[in-house]
């Protein structure tokens, strides 16, 4: 997979995992509405950007950024959005 695609990934499924966050605590959580809008502003910037560079991975310019770094925000995205989305829904199952 390309480093710049994973980046991408990355990016998206933090923000879907940021936007997961936002409506379970919305819906069923107790943080505050502020902490609540948020992660939902968030969420929407980041699973915005990630798509944005899913959809053209070649958005990134390798000349400004290492390849290290993107490998691990992407796989750092990765993994804590999908956490993040776990934990949403056992919050939601939690409190129905």
């Amino acid at each position: 997979m390309d480093t710049r695609l994973r980046y991408g990934l990355g990016v998206l499924v933090l923000g879907l995992g940021n936007l997961a966050v936002g409506v379970s605590q919305f819906a069923v959580g107790d943080q505050p509405t502020l902490t609540v809008v948020l992660e939902l502003g968030v969420g929407i910037l980041l699973t915005g950007f990630g798509a944005a560079v899913v959809d053209n991975p070649d958005r990134i310019d390798l000349d400004q950024i290492s390849t290290r770094v993107l490998q691990a925000v992407g796989w750092v995205g990765i993994v804590l959005g999908g956490l993040m989305m776990v934990w949403s829904a056992v919050v939601v199952v939690g409190a129905l």
